[in-house]
C-alpha cells in the first residue's frame, strides 16, 4: 500500500507571473512532485532580475539538491555565500559602527586571525577565485553575478567596503612591497 505524499502539489495559478512560476515550481520541485529537468529549462531561460534574491536563492538551492555532480559543487558554493556568509559578515558587523572595519586583525584560535576587509586583499581574493570555478557552468555563473551583485547593492557592510575602496583606502600597496611579507609587516 502506498503512503500518500507528505505534501499536496502546489497548484500554478492562471496567468502567473515569473516570479510565482519559479516559487511554485521550487516547492513541488522540493517536494517531489516536479522532474529538476523542467524546472531547469525554465530557469535557465528567465531574466534572472525579475526574480527577488529570495527565489535566486531558491534556484540556486536547488541545483544544489538536483543537479549534476558539477552544478551542485559549484551551487553549493553560491548558496553558502548567499545564506551563511553574507547574512554572517551583516549581523556580525550591524551592531558596530562600520569605521571599525578598519581596525586591526585581532587573533582568534588555533593561528586564525579575523579578516580586516578593507585592508587586505581576502575579499576581491575570494571573488576572483569563486568567480573561477562558477564560471565553468554558465547559468550558475549568470545566476552568482546576480546574487553576488544584489548582495553587494544592498549590503551595508559590501556598500560601505566600496565606499572605502573608492577612498583609496581598500587599495592595496604594489605587490613589491608586500611580496613575501606577513600582513603585519605592511
Amino acid at each position: 500500500m502506498q503512503r500518500p505524499p507528505k505534501y499536496k502539489q502546489v497548484q500554478m495559478p492562471s496567468d502567473p507571473d515569473i516570479q510565482t512560476r519559479v516559487e511554485v515550481m521550487s516547492k513541488n520541485l522540493r517536494r517531489d512532485l516536479l522532474d529538476f529537468q523542467e524546472f531547469q529549462q525554465l530557469v535557465e531561460v528567465i531574466d534572472l532580475k525579475e526574480l527577488s534574491l529570495r527565489w535566486l536563492i531558491s534556484i540556486s538551492d536547488s541545483y544544489l539538491t538536483r543537479g549534476t555532480e558539477k552544478e551542485r559543487a559549484i551551487s553549493g558554493i553560491i548558496s553558502t555565500f548567499a545564506t551563511i556568509g553574507a547574512r554572517t559578515i551583516d549581523t556580525v558587523t550591524l551592531n558596530l559602527p562600520l569605521e571599525n572595519l578598519q581596525e586591526h586583525h585581532q587573533h582568534l584560535y588555533d593561528g586564525m586571525v579575523s579578516v580586516n576587509l578593507n585592508s587586505c586583499d581576502t575579499y576581491q581574493n575570494y571573488f576572483e577565485r569563486i568567480d573561477s570555478v562558477i564560471r565553468l557552468e554558465p547559468f550558475l555563473y549568470k545566476l552568482w553575478r546576480e546574487i553576488k551583485g544584489r548582495i553587494q547593492h544592498n549590503s551595508k557592510v559590501f556598500k560601505k567596503l566600496d565606499e572605502l575602496h573608492e577612498r583609496g583606502i581598500y587599495k592595496l600597496p604594489p605587490y613589491s612591497q608586500w611580496k613575501g611579507k606577513h600582513y603585519e609587516q605592511l
